[in-house]
């Protein structure tokens, strides 16, 4: 394992398993101090495939997950159950397992405009009335996209930046929800996973703050990279 620093802290793993449990190792000493110091800690986690290992690794973790909160930092609007659904996996391998509190996205994939709009408005209420205004979460976890994307923020597409949660039109397949900048940058700290060959060029833009993709409007400082060494390479 070995670190480096090109305009954003990276700590490079020798295979994705590894960058996991990494991880899932920074993620949990965050919240260890949050809750030495205020009782209380809330972890915002991606979907996809490349997290998926790093959710059981944090339930392996002894901490008293009874006093965490766990939410999503995005969601595919799918039916629950349905494989490209973010939350099924954390809901199994972690908040399951653990105990820990949840706030997971409400998703229904057949409600129209203006029923999607109210069920939008009670997840911003839900979320202000457990994390505040704005939310502050210690800890946001995510993940890189081959085409630089992260969260659901997708290239060519403005991201909305006066709300908390935002709604995102149809992006490979899926319409999406999604916590916007401006609280995933108020977070105490960032973590991202990165793994895969896919990652090469997009983790180098990244980290050296060059080009217009979606991931450039994620704070830098107190981020840390994790990614494999396929990606990193």
């Amino acid at each position: 394992m070995t670190a480096g620093h090109v305009g954003l802290e990276c700590v490079v793993a020798d295979d994705a398993d590894q960058a996991a449990e990494i991880a899932a190792s920074h993620i949990a000493s965050v919240v260890r101090r949050a809750l030495a110091e205020r009782g209380r800690a809330a972890v915002a986690l991606s979907g996809g495939s490349s997290p998926v290992p790093m959710y059981a690794h944090l339930a392996d973790i002894d901490l008293d997950w009874s006093r965490v909160l766990v939410l999503q930092v995005d969601e595919r609007i799918v039916a629950t159950g349905d494989p490209d659904r973010n939350w099924d996996p954390i809901q199994r391998l972690l908040v399951g397992p653990t105990g820990a509190s949840a706030l997971a996205f409400t998703v229904a994939p057949t409600a129209g405009a203006a029923a999607g709009e109210l069920l939008l408005r009670g997840d911003r209420s839900r979320l202000r009335a457990r994390l505040g205004a704005p939310p502050m979460i210690d800890v946001v976890q995510l993940g890189l996209g081959d085409d630089g994307h992260t969260a659901s923020w997708v290239p060519d597409r403005e991201v909305p930046d006066d709300i908390d949660i935002a709604a995102v039109d149809t992006y490979r397949g899926h319409r999406r929800l999604t916590l916007t900048p401006r609280v995933v940058n108020a977070a105490h700290a960032i973590v991202w996973l990165v793994t895969g060959t896919s990652k090469r060029s997009p983790l180098r833009d990244l980290r050296a703050g060059h080009g217009s993709a979606p991931s450039l409007l994620v704070r830098r400082t107190g981020a840390l990279v994790i990614a494999d060494r396929a990606a990193a390479s």
